[in-house]
Order: C-alpha cells, then structure tokens, then sequence
C-alpha cells in the first residue's frame, strides 16, 4: 500500500489537500443528534453520553489519508474537521465546537505510523484553543515515560511497540474550537483519529480548575474566562 511520507511533503502535499477536500466532498459522515460512538474510541469515550465529537483519517490504497469516519452527538451542526500540513514535519487537526462556560473538555488524540528509513522523533505537541474573545495553548516538549488519558495524566506519549503517538489534555471552560499540532520527522502517518468531549463541572467547580488547566510545570499558556 502506498503512503505518504513527510520527506517528500514538498511534492505531495499541494495534491495531497486537493484530494482532501475532494475526498469531504464525496464523503458521507454521521452528524447528530444521537448517541453515537466509533468502534475504535477507548472505553471511557465509548461509555459516556456526554457532549462528545469523533474523527479519524485513514491511509488508502492510493496513498491518501481519507476521511473514514466523523461524527458528533451535540445535537447541533458542526463545521468539518480540517487535518492539514502546516510546514516543517508538522500535522494539524482542528475541531469545532458548540462552546459551554460551565463544562470541561477534554481532547484525545492518537496518530498511527510506520518507519520511514530515518530515525523518528516526535515533538513538540502544541494544543491551542479559543474561548468568546480569549485564547489558550499548552506546548509540550518532551513526551510522557507512560501511557496518558483520563485517570493516567496529561501530556502525550510516543509507544514505539504499536507505533503510535497519543495525546491527551483538559481545557476549561468548553472552547469554541481546539487545534492539536504535533511535530513528527521519520515516519510514514497511517491513521489519524481525534476525539474531544464535554463534561459539566461538578460542584464546587473551583476545587476542579487546578487539576484542568494542567498547570504543573506542563508549560500551560495563557487562559482566562469569558
């Protein structure tokens, strides 16, 4: 199966955005309202019915990351995700969102990849978002020693066994919209999925801030409420 190498981005990416957007064109994609839930989510996003958002980005035979599944159970329409080549070895995906000042979101993703002949390095893996009339970003450096995710930690980790790059974080509140760009020399992508989901805050909300904002030494940027 062919694959597109970030080597050789120079030549293949102008074809490979107009395939992109051809591909969205054509594709059909499951939107709510309704439950909802992609087979390959890991279980605390499958069990949840909370607000939550689904995309994932697959190789095809013709050396094309295809949309093969998106979906949201918000009830609302939303605007495409948009995976996108920004320069230098860097993959970007954006997701929109319906914004709530009184829930949190929290933001799953995981790219798939495969050995390009040099030595991979992943990093830097930067989240930015946007909230009314305020931004935030958190940068991260230098992956985690172990898995992240809910109950494991923030931050993002590199598993050189499966061949993957997962990142995790919080934000508070919900945002408008969330961008994860990671930094990715060496390798051939496969797979891109990324999932975002809304949960309320429980009371008292401000015995939760600290623990979502992610500040420890994490280096988190700015964020202020509405």
């Amino acid at each position: 199966m062919a694959r597109i190498s970030f080597k050789h981005r120079t030549f293949l990416l102008p074809a490979l955005a107009a395939l992109l957007v051809s591909a969205l064109g054509g594709s059909a994609v499951a939107q709510g309202p309704g439950y909802g839930t992609p087979s390959w989510a890991p279980d605390w996003f499958k069990y949840c019915t909370n607000p939550k958002q689904w995309v994932q980005w697959t190789l095809d035979n013709s050396g094309v990351l295809q949309m093969t599944d998106w979906g949201n159970n918000y009830g609302s329409t939303l605007n495409t995700p948009i995976l996108a080549f920004p320069g230098g070895d860097s993959v970007s995906v954006w997701m929109d969102n319906d914004a709530r000042s009184d829930h949190y979101k929290q933001v799953w993703f995981q790219m798939n990849w495969d050995y390009a002949g040099a030595v991979p390095s992943f990093g830097p893996a930067t989240l930015h978002w946007w909230y009314g009339t305020t931004g935030g970003a958190v940068s991260l450096s230098q992956p985690n020693s172990g898995p992240v995710g809910p109950g494991l930690g923030q931050g993002y980790f590199v598993d050189w066994n499966n061949q993957t790059v997962t990142f995790y974080w919080e934000v508070f509140p919900q945002p408008d919209w969330e961008r994860l760009s990671l930094y990715a020399s060496g390798v051939l992508v496969t797979n891109i999925q990324m999932l975002t989901q809304c949960n309320p805050i429980p009371e008292p909300a401000f015995f939760q801030m600290g623990a979502l904002l992610g500040l420890g030494g994490l280096g988190a940027l700015r964020l202020r409420r509405r």
